[in-house]
């Protein structure tokens, strides 16, 4: 399974440049360092997630694709190889833009999703962002409104197991992931408090090795 991907060199390049407000601990929290790593199965890893979602969602030409907490934007180029109209969302949009303008990517970046009409997007995309965010619930019932009819959610979480934390030891991440604010277990219980239903998972990088778990809801 393969997805189109930034090279190393584009990546390094587009993440290169000091913005205000970008501080090392927000580049941690938008995994550059793991997009980046020496170790190519830090790599394989990081890459691995998106693989999966792109599976899941087996995009069609045309349809409204929101990345909601894009990052540096590394998964663009895949939507857009797909033919799928992109919004893109973050705090912190600038190596996103940059790297859509240095590989020619067509995105809009909306400020926030208020900006986003009722029932207009067919996916969104939250790839190891929700554990970010202190209360999911108050987006959940953004992603409702925004959300066409049968749309579709695609979340991926770090499982925070003693794996996990031995493999972020391992990777050379000792000290950091504070960011991580929200539990798996209760993302998933607000997300179904919220009307979502789990329609697929898949644990990475295997059943019994649970790093990452990801999960489409519709």
């Amino acid at each position: 399974m393969g997805i189109l991907k930034p090279s190393i060199e584009t990546m390094r390049t587009v993440t290169s440049k000091g913005y205000p407000g970008i501080t090392q601990k927000i580049r941690d929290s938008m995994a550059i360092p793991s997009f980046l790593h020496a170790n190519p199965l830090v790599r394989w890893l990081v890459w691995r997630r998106y693989e999966v979602i792109s599976r899941m969602c087996g995009f069609r030409k045309g349809e409204s694709v929101l990345e909601f907490g894009c990052g540096p934007g590394f998964f663009l180029p895949e939507l857009s190889a797909k033919g799928c109209r992109i919004m893109a969302l973050d705090i912190y949009p600038q190596y996103a833009r940059d790297l859509c303008d240095t590989l020619g990517i067509q995105a809009v970046f909306p400020e926030n999703t208020s900006a986003i009409p009722d029932c207009t997007v067919n996916t969104i995309i939250a790839a190891q962002v929700m554990e970010h965010i202190e209360n999911p619930a108050e987006y959940y019932a953004e992603f409702r409104r925004i959300l066409a009819p049968e749309g579709r959610l695609l979340m991926s979480l770090p499982t925070e197991s003693i794996i996990y934390k031995a493999g972020r030891l391992a990777a050379g991440f000792s000290g950091k992931g504070d960011y991580h604010v929200t539990g798996l277990d209760s993302i998933l219980e607000l997300a179904e408090l919220s009307g979502f239903a789990r329609t697929e998972e898949v644990t990475i990088p295997s059943p019994c090795f649970a790093l990452y778990r990801v999960f489409e809801l519709s």
